[in-house]
C-alpha cells in the first residue's frame, strides 16, 4: 500500500519499506488548523447564504469551497513527506582460535572423561562443537568474525553458517601448526579487521603462550574503546611435566656376546615441582630393540641428572641393529615424540683376538691363560718371555714369534702386557704397536708387576700408552706398592663403560664383601700406588684401591681420601689403553671361584677390543651448550681432547666448521682457543652467535682431528619457538581479563558467552529524506478536481 501511494505522489527517493509522515515547510499547531478551518467554513457560508436555491446544495457547496480554501491554505504552507533515516548497526564479536604448535600438547582433560588426556586443539574443537547452536544463534543477531591467529591473525575457512535449519559446522580450524605466537601482533591486527565498527569484545580461544604479551598500547586501546577480552584458557593451567631422552651415548661396533654400555641423559619440561613429583615415583629409561619389540635392559631412576647407564649383551650378529632408548612414565608425558631416541650399531660376530705377553709363570699369568681359554668368543695366544729371549707359548692360537710388523700385529686386537721387560722387545716393535693401538684401534691391557711394568717402559715408545706419567716428581720410573693390604672398590666411571660388574644383580654391580678385609680373600698384597697427580689429563679411574683400615661397612669408598687408582683407562688415538695396578685378581677365586675373575678380566679385554671394530674412537668431544639455542643466544663451544697421544702434541687453537642447514655451501669458521695451558687439559672454547634458525652440524676441521668424527649438533630455533615452553600461560589470559574489565570464560561454558556478552549496536540518525507535495500532478489534480466540482454544482443549481 505504501509503495502504491508512493507511486501516485511520484515519490522516488523514498525507502519502500521504510514508514513516511506528512510534514509542512511551515509547521501549524493543531489549534490553529482549527481556528483557520471555522474562518474557512464562516467564509464559505457566508458566501452561499443569500443566495436563492435549495438549502441542502447551497450548504454541500459552501463545504466543498471550505475545503478549497484549506486545500489552498495547506498549499500555501509547504506540505511536504518526510522519511527519517535511521538504522542499526550490529556490533561485532570478534572470535580468535590459535592455531599455534604449542595447541597439540596433550594437556587438556577430555569432555567425556577426565582422566583422559586430549590436546589443546581437540579440546578447542570440542569446545566449538558443543557450543556452535549458541553461535549459529549469535550470527543471526550479531556480526560474528571468526579468525585464526599465530604470529598473526588470519580469517578461517568456511563462514559461519546461519542457516536455522542447519546444526553442522562449517567453520574450518585448519592444523595447530603455527611456529610463533604472537599475541599482542594478533589483537592488533584484530583491531584493524573491525576499525570504526561496534565491537562487543574479543573472544580468545587460546592456551595463554605468547612470544609477546599485549603492549601498553594495545591495552589503553582496549580500555579506551571499552572493548573486553573474554579469553577461554585451554590445556592444563599447572603444565604437566615432560621427559625427553637428551642424548644417548653408545659405541658404534661391538662383539656378540660383548656387554655394550649405553650412556643416557635425560632433559626435563615444566613445572619443577612437577617435574620432581614424578620422578620421585620412579621413572622407567628401557633399552629397546625396535625390530622385535623386546626391552633389552631398564633401569627405574628417580632424578633427571642420575647417571643412566644400560647394559645388554648381544648373542646374534646383526650389521646396522636399530635400537632405541625410551622413557616410560607413570604420569601422563607433555610430550610423547621426544620420549625415545634411535641408534644404530654393528653387532659383530667374531672372536676377539687376544695376544698374552708376561715375563713369568706369576699366578695371575695362570690364571688369566685359563679364563681366555676357557671362553669361547675369545682366541688366544699365549706368551712367556725370558731375558734371553726363549718363550714358552701357549693358547689355543700359536704363534711363532712376537709379531715383528704391522701385518703381524694387526692379527690381534688386544695385546696383554704383564710383567715383562721392555728391553725383550725390539725399538721397532714398541713403536709398531703403540701405532698399532693409535692408528688400527687395537687394545692394550698392563698388569702392574713388582719387577718389570710399569718401570721398565719409561723412556720407551709405549710410555705414550701408560694413563699415567711413566716417572715421578723425583725422576723414579715405576710405581711404589702400598705397604699394607688393599681392597678394590669399583668407580662411577666403570658404569659408563659397562665393566668391573662383579655382582649377580644389577643393583649391586660390587658386592660389598669386597671391600670387606675380613673376608681375607678380598685383601690384596703388592698393589701399586698410583698418585692421583701423575693422571694424564685423559685418564679414568674404574676402581680405587682402599687401604686397610680406612673402610667400614655402610662408607662411601669414593669418600676415602686416601684411595688410589687402581684400574685406569684412557683413549690412545683410535684405540684404548687400561692398566691393573695389581697381578693379586686370582685371589678373588677363594670368594666365588672362577666367577669374580672371569667378571672382572672379561669385560675389561672386551673394553678393550672394541675399538678395533670400528677402527675408529672419539679423538676429542665437541660439545655446544646450550643443544637448544635461539637466534642470537650465545652459544658456548667447547672441544676436550680425550686422547693422550693429541694432547701431547696439542696446539694453541683448533678449527670447527658450522655448516649451515639454509646455505649448505655457506660454512662458518671457528677458531676455539685453549682454554688452560698450565695442566696441559687439552680444553679448547669459544662463543658462537647463531643468525638463523636451523640444525647446525658443528664439525671440527682441524687437521690434527680425524675428518668429520668430532661432531655436535645444535637445533638453533626463533626466539619465541612454540614448543621450547609448551607449558600454558593462563595467569596472563587472566590479567589480561582483567585490565580490560572482560571475564575469564571456562571451556565447559562456551556455550553461555554469546549470550553474556555486551550489546553494543548503534542506532544511527541521518538526515530525513523530504519530498515537496505541492508541485506534484496528483495535488494539482485534487484541487482542480475541488474548483471543478463547485463550479459544476453551481451550475447544476442554476446559481450562475
Amino acid at each position: 500500500m505504501t509503495e502504491l501511494l508512493y507511486q501516485l505522489f511520484g515519490v522516488e527517493r523514498f525507502d519502500a519499506d521504510g514508514p513516511a509522515r506528512l510534514d509542512w515547510a511551515t509547521p501549524l499547531s493543531p489549534a490553529v488548523w482549527i481556528v483557520l478551518g471555522i474562518i474557512a467554513s464562516l467564509a464559505a457560508w457566508a458566501t452561499y447564504r443569500r443566495l436563492e436555491g435549495a438549502r441542502e446544495p447551497r450548504i454541500a457547496l459552501a463545504g466543498v469551497r471550505t475545503l478549497t480554501i484549506l486545500a489552498l491554505l495547506a498549499l500555501a504552507l509547504g506540505p511536504q513527506l518526510v522519511q527519517d533515516n535511521q538504522r542499526t548497526e550490529r556490533d561485532w564479536i570478534v572470535v580468535l582460535a590459535d592455531r599455534s604448535a604449542s595447541m597439540s600438547i596433550p594437556d587438556a582433560s577430555g569432555s567425556f572423561d577426565a582422566d583422559a588426556r586430549v590436546s589443546r586443539d581437540e579440546q578447542l574443537r570440542e569446545a566449538v562443537r558443543a557450543s556452535w547452536p549458541a553461535w549459529r544463534q549469535a550470527a543471526s543477531e550479531r556480526n560474528v568474525l571468526w579468525l585464526g591467529f599465530d604470529s598473526g591473525v588470519f580469517e578461517l575457512a568456511g563462514p559461519l553458517d546461519e542457516s536455522a535449519s542447519s546444526q553442522s559446522v562449517r567453520l574450518d580450524l585448519g592444523d595447530a601448526d603455527g611456529l610463533r605466537t604472537d599475541l599482542n601482533a594478533s589483537l592488533a591486527q584484530a583491531f584493524r579487521r573491525v576499525a570504526a565498527r561496534p565491537v562487543s569484545g574479543f573472544v580468545l580461544l587460546t592456551d595463554g603462550r605468547s612470544a609477546a604479551e599485549p603492549s601498553r598500547e594495545t591495552l589503553q586501546r582496549l580500555q579506551a574503546e571499552g572493548i573486553g577480552v573474554y579469553p577461554v584458557p585451554l590445556g592444563s593451567p599447572t603444565a604437566p611435566p615432560d621427559l625427553a631422552v637428551a642424548s644417548v651415548d653408545a659405541p658404534p661396533a661391538v662383539f656378540v656376546d660383548d656387554v655394550v654400555p649405553i650412556s643416557v641423559s635425560l632433559g626435563t619440561l615444566g613445572d619443577e615441582d612437577a617435574v620432581a613429583a614424578m620422578m620421585a615415583e620412579g621413572v622407567r629409561v628401557e633399552l629397546v630393540d625396535t625390530s622385535t619389540g623386546i626391552v633389552l635392559d631398564d633401569q627405574v631412576v628417580r632424578t633427571a641428572d642420575e647417571a643412566i647407564t644400560l647394559l645388554t649383551q648381544p648373542t646374534d650378529a646383526e650389521q646396522g641393529a636399530t635400537w632405541a632408548v625410551r622413557v616410560v612414565t607413570a604420569r601422563t608425558d607433555l610430550i610423547e615424540s621426544n620420549n625415545s631416541k634411535p641408534f644404530e650399531l654393528d653387532i659383530v660376530d667374531q672372536p676377539l683376538r687376544v695376544l698374552y705377553v708376561d715375563g713369568y709363570p706369576r699366578w695371575t699369568y695362570r690364571y688369566l691363560k685359563n679364563i681366555l681359554l676357557r671362553e669361547s668368543s675369545v682366541r688366544s695366544s699365549s706368551l712367556l718371555l725370558a731375558p734371553n729371549r726363549s718363550y714358552i707359548q701357549e693358547g689355543d692360537v700359536a704363534v711363532a714369534r712376537l709379531p715383528r710388523s704391522p701385518e703381524e700385529w694387526a692379527e690381534f686386537d688386544v695385546i696383554v702386557l704383564g710383567d715383562v721387560r721392555a728391553e725383550l722387545f725390539g725399538l721397532e716393535q714398541l713403536e709398531q704397536l703403540r701405532a698399532h693401538v693409535a692408528d688400527r684401534g687395537a687394545g692394550l691391557v698392563w698388569i702392574g708387576g713388582p719387577a718389570s711394568t710399569p718401570a721398565t717402559f719409561a723412556g720407551t715408545p709405549l710410555a705414550d700408552l701408560l694413563p699415567f706419567t711413566a716417572r715421578g716428581i723425583d725422576g723414579s720410573p715405576g710405581l711404589p706398592s702400598w705397604n699394607g693390604a688393599i681392597t678394590l672398590a669399583r668407580t662411577d666411571a666403570a658404569d659408563r663403560l659397562g665393566v668391573l660388574r662383579l655382582g649377580e644383580t644389577a643393583d649391586q654391580p660390587w658386592p660389598e664383601r669386597l671391600l670387606d678385609p675380613a673376608t681375607g680373600w678380598s685383601r690384596l698384597r703388592g698393589v701399586q700406588r698410583v698418585d692421583p697427580d701423575r693422571l694424564k689429563p685423559a685418564a679414568e679411574t674404574l676402581a680405587s684401591a682402599i687401604p686397610e683400615g680406612t673402610w667400614r661397612p655402610g662408607d662411601n669408598p669414593a669418600a676415602i681420601d686416601s684411595a688410589t687408582p687402581a684400574v685406569l683407562t684412557m683413549r690412545y688415538g683410535s684405540g684404548r689403553s687400561i692398566y691393573v695396578a695389581t697381578d693379586e685378581i686370582w685371589r678373588w677365586r677363594y670368594g666365588r671361584g672362577e666367577a669374580l675373575p672371569e667378571r672382572f678380566w672379561l669385560p675389561l679385554v672386551r673394553l678393550a677390543g672394541r675399538g678395533s671394530l670400528a677402527r675408529t674412537g672419539k679423538a676429542a668431544v665437541l660439545e655446544a651448550a646450550p643443544t637448544r639455542a635461539v637466534i642470537d643466544q650465545p652459544v658456548q663451544v667447547t672441544l676436550r681432547l680425550v686422547d693422550q697421544s693429541l694432547i701431547d702434541v696439542a696446539p694453541g687453537t683448533i678449527e670447527v666448521t658450522v655448516n649451515d642447514p639454509n646455505e649448505p655451501d655457506a660454512v662458518t669458521q671457528l677458531t676455539l682457543v685453549r682454554t688452560d695451558t698450565s695442566d696441559d687439559t687439552g680444553s679448547y672454547a669459544t662463543t658462537w652467535l647463531p643468525a638463523a634458525a636451523g640444525s647446525y652440524v658443528l664439525t671440527a676441521s682441524d687437521p690434527l682431528l680425524p675428518a668429520g668424527d668430532v661432531t655436535a649438533a645444535v637445533e638453533v630455533a626463533l626466539p619465541d619457538e612454540e614448543l621450547r615452553r609448551p607449558e600454558a600461560d593462563h595467569a596472563l589470559l587472566a590479567s589480561l581479563a582483567a585490565r580490560t574489565d572482560g571475564e575469564v570464560v571456562p571451556v565447559a561454558d562456551l556455550a553461555n558467552l554469546p549470550a553474556r556478552l555486551p550489546n553494543r549496536e548503534l542506532i544511527i540518525d541521518a538526515a530525513p529524506t523530504v519530498e515537496p507535495l505541492w508541485d506534484k500532478p496528483i495535488v494539482l489534480l485534487l484541487t482542480f478536481v475541488l474548483l471543478a466540482t463547485e463550479w459544476i454544482g453551481r451550475r447544476l443549481i442554476k446559481l450562475i
